[in-house]
């Protein structure tokens, strides 16, 4: 997805603080929202851009690196020490660009890593190492399986904007299987919890949880590659189920509202859902509409073309009450 130009990033300081703490919040007090002039709607429209991008890319960049984690845990499913792989301990030929190190796979800790050289992907570039290791259960394809995941300065690149991750994640297998084992009456369905800190371009740093439940699933009734991504938020906060909170590169406080189950087909990328909405609540409140057209119409279909798919729409009330609308291409 492509990164927000905001310009006026650096003019946010206190009066950031100021316009984005003065609404009204989820406990009913009120303060004075700043007055509408033209710089501070301006003002409110990057910062609220701003916030509702990172939250995008953030989930975005976690599931990048999860697609390459289940097929470096493909390799070795069992965590077995004696691998039949003719490639143990160091298996390069699973993730182009990677290295995965199966060397500390022992009878007592089932553990592996991906290290990338600088790959590629798609235009993505990914540096860094990635720790995997099988916390419950004999084997990752259990009923109730778990894995923790660890970011080591994982560094993604996406049209020359890096951010940098230190992440610890959980990964639950929920009714057992493989992602490349579904087919459409029996998807894989796993949880994620993920706290973690994301360090931005502007060496701002954003701090996050995740809690989200997602449905790997594809059309055909053989058991093949995923082609359909459902993704819904897994956690109660205030009464809403969310999928994503903590603190923005702002330093302010935010949840995410799981308002309509995101989803996305392989063959668009999973970045690119046709259908999701998330409400996004950081002092004020910003409606994000995932797989809209170029004019913020939602299809929600999951037989759109990709080439309709064009972005995602935010909307919030502006500082003279009116409502304000953008559109973001991914």
């Amino acid at each position: 997805m492509k990164r927000t130009a905001l310009a006026l990033a650096l003019m946010m300081g206190l009066i950031v603080i100021t316009v984005i703490g003065c609404k009204k919040t989820d406990s009913g007090s009120t303060s004075t929202r700043p007055p509408s002039t033209p710089e501070n709607e301006l003002i409110l429209q990057s910062t609220l851009s701003q916030n509702a991008s990172d939250q995008t890319e953030i989930q975005s960049d976690e599931d990048l690196i999860e697609g390459d984690i289940q097929k470096a845990v493909k390799v070795a499913s069992n965590f077995n020490e004696t691998l039949p792989d003719q490639n143990y301990p160091f298996n390069d030929t699973a993730l182009v660009g990677a290295k995965i190190d199966m060397s500390a796979i022992t009878a007592t800790q089932k553990k592996m890593i991906i290290y990338y050289q600088n790959i590629n992907d798609n235009g993505i570039t990914k540096r860094g190492h990635v720790t995997i290791q099988l916390i419950n259960g004999s084997s990752w394809i259990a009923q109730g399986a778990q894995i923790m995941e660890t970011f080591d300065s994982v560094k993604i690149t996406k049209g020359g904007v890096t951010r940098i991750y230190q992440v610890n994640r959980y990964i639950t297998n929920v009714f057992g299987g493989y992602s490349y084992w579904c087919n459409v009456s029996t998807p894989f369905i796993y949880k994620i919890r993920s706290y973690g800190t994301v360090l931005f371009s502007d060496n701002t740093v954003a701090t996050y949880w995740i809690a989200r439940k997602n449905s790997l699933s594809t059309t055909s009734a053989i058991k093949t590659i995923p082609s359909l991504l459902l993704s819904n938020g897994d956690t109660i906060v205030n009464g809403d189920t969310c999928t994503m909170g903590g603190t923005s590169r702002y330093k302010t406080s935010f949840r995410v509202k799981d308002s309509q189950t995101y989803a996305a087909k392989l063959l668009c990328g999973y970045s690119r859902p046709y259908l999701g909405i998330r409400t996004l609540i950081a002092g004020d409140t910003v409606k994000i509409t995932f797989g809209v057209d170029a004019s913020g119409n939602q299809s929600g279909s999951d037989t759109t073309a990709c080439g309709s798919i064009y972005g995602y729409k935010i909307e919030w009330t502006k500082l003279n009450g009116l409502s304000g609308s953008r559109v973001f291409s991914y």
